[in-house]
């Protein structure tokens, strides 16, 4: 890459920043609901940019590199405006690569407004539907919300295997490691679910903590190690 020495010394910058974070989400269950609001917000990014999107705007709710702004969405980045570094890795060599939340971006120009989508309570059965075509029958299909616990916790319950089994290739170090085999699948399970159910529930506008207790999160703290977070992430 160009650059030399100055952009060195911001990739290595950028790589601490992600170190760090990663490690200080799992230091509270206040961090980690933190960042799982902000994560709701940009979930098709990886978790390592979902991490770092966290640490430098943790209110960015829509996140686009600058080509996209402007060809797709005919918006421009606002002067002065600092963009959010993603580690970037391309033929072995890692890089960065900038983008910016739709708060720093304008449609001057244009004149058109950028909305987010939300899930409008008139939409509910038609999503519900799709949500049993794609996943398979949902057993309570009452409300959005239960249709989603329904569908994530069955998913989850039936892929998770292959994670925990990476998991106890890195519990060295953490405290998972003091614990027996049983609890580790117990922690593993819940924090997974509850997280990745908050998450979906937080972006279609539906307040977790109507489902989930601060208490349930408690075992992320169990998760104090760069890799077993990883791994959870």
């Amino acid at each position: 890459m160009g650059g030399g020495n100055i952009l060195t010394r911001k990739e290595k910058q950028i790589t601490e920043l992600y170190l760090n974070t990663t490690l200080e989400v799992a230091e509270s269950v206040e961090n980690w609901l933190s960042f799982i609001k902000s994560a709701s917000y940009n979930y098709k990014y990886r978790f390592d940019e979902q991490i770092l999107i966290y640490a430098q705007k943790p209110d960015a709710t829509a996140c686009a590199e600058t080509t996209i702004w402007n060809k797709k969405l005919k918006r421009w980045i606002n002067e002065g405006a600092k963009g959010i570094a993603l580690i970037d890795e391309k033929n072995g060599e890692m890089g960065l690569r900038f983008v910016f939340d739709v708060s720093d971006t304008n449609s001057n120009v244009y004149g058109k407004n950028f909305k987010l989508w939300s899930a409008e309570e008139k939409y509910t059965d038609e999503v519900i539907e799709t949500l049993e075509e794609t996943f398979g029958t949902i057993g309570d299909k009452s409300d959005l919300a239960n249709a989603i616990l329904d569908t994530a916790f069955r998913n989850i319950q039936e892929n998770m295997q292959d994670y925990l089994e990476e998991l106890k290739d890195v519990l060295k170090n953490s405290n998972l490691e003091k614990v027996n085999e049983e609890q580790i699948e117990y922690s593993f399970r819940n924090m997974l679910m509850f997280s990745t159910v908050s998450l979906i529930l937080s972006r279609c506008g539906i307040e977790p903590s109507k489902y989930f207790q601060e208490s349930d999160f408690a075992d992320i703290k169990k998760f104090n190690t760069f890799e077993t977070i990883s791994i959870l992430g």
